[in-house]
This record gives C-alpha cells, sequence and structure tokens, in this order.
C-alpha cells in the first residue's frame, strides 16, 4: 500500500517511478543517493520499476567495481525482492527504438524512457547525465524525467533553510 502524503517543490514522487541504471547501482553500492531510494522503496512510497536491459547495465558496471560474483548476487537479490517491477522489454521495444531514433541519448536510456511512457511514470536518473539534459533541453521528452542529484539537493537546501 502506498503512502499518501503531500509533495514539496524537489520532492521525490510517490508511486509508480521508473529507474535508470545509474539509480540501481547507486542502490547496489549503497551509496547516500540509493539508501534515500532503498528506504523509499521499503517503506512503499515508490514502486519501482525496470527492464532487463537496466539490469543487464546494472550488472556490468557493478562487475567493473566489485567483480562479477558479487555484482551478480546483487542484481540477483535486487530481482529477487520483490519490490521491483521487471517489465519485459518486448512490449517497449518499438517505444525505445523511435526514442533512439529520434534522439541522441543512450539506448539503455531509450528502453528508461520507453518503460516510463508504457507505464506513465516519471524516469528517475542518478545525475544530470549531459546528453539527456541536452536533449530535453532542445525539445522536451515526452515523459517526466528526474535527477536524483536535483531532488536531493533541493530538499537538503530547504532542510538548511529551515
Amino acid at each position: 500500500m502506498l503512502k499518501e502524503r503531500r509533495r514539496s517543490d524537489g520532492e521525490l514522487p510517490r508511486g509508480k517511478l521508473v529507474l535508470d541504471t545509474s539509480v540501481i547501482v547507486e542502490l547496489l553500492l549503497s551509496t547516500i543517493r540509493g539508501n534515500v531510494i532503498k528506504r523509499m522503496i521499503q517503506d512503499g512510497e515508490i514502486i519501482p520499476y525496470v527492464t532487463h536491459i537496466t539490469l543487464a547495465e546494472a550488472l556490468y558496471v557493478l562487475c567493473r567495481h566489485i567483480g562479477w560474483r558479487t555484482a551478480s548476487e546483487k542484481v540477483t537479490s535486487l530481482v529477487r525482492s520483490g519490490y521491483f517491477i521487471v517489465e519485459d522489454v518486448g512490449r517497449i521495444f518499438e517505444l525505445s527504438a523511435k526514442y533512439k531514433c529520434e534522439r541522441k541519448v543512450s539506448l539503455a536510456d531509450c528502453f528508461t524512457l520507453g518503460l516510463a511512457k508504457y507505464v506513465s511514470a516519471p524516469a528517475l536518473f542518478a545525475v544530470r547525465e549531459k546528453e539527456l539534459a541536452d536533449e530535453n533541453e532542445k525539445r522536451p521528452f515526452d515523459v517526466q524525467i528526474l535527477f536524483l542529484e536535483d531532488l536531493l539537493n533541493s530538499v537538503q537546501r530547504t532542510a538548511n533553510v529551515d
């Protein structure tokens, strides 16, 4: 059950959220940003959606930092946790390909955007990726794109003012 809570500017939305690889990596490496997302998932504040493409990319990124075995264990545990909805890419491959055709964005990011459009949810990236931000500035995407670093910085600034 989702916790109902009023949202203020700079706060993560509640409900469905499509997570990019960068967010999964932050979560599995237990960074400060990752721990914020982990708590929100465990508390039922957000319902995280990912694709197999996102999981594969997270696995190889983690492998380069912590080795194959540990990376594989972490990704497998994440999937088995039951908290994440892993969407079949067969349902979104055309949406994703259209983003890739029209935009200078990585294919993995296009799958994140395609899933966000498919499930009508914001796409969350850990950091403001230049190519994604540039494309969004040229012509806004038809899905909401959020950057975890911006949201957490905004919350931190608000907390420092109070």
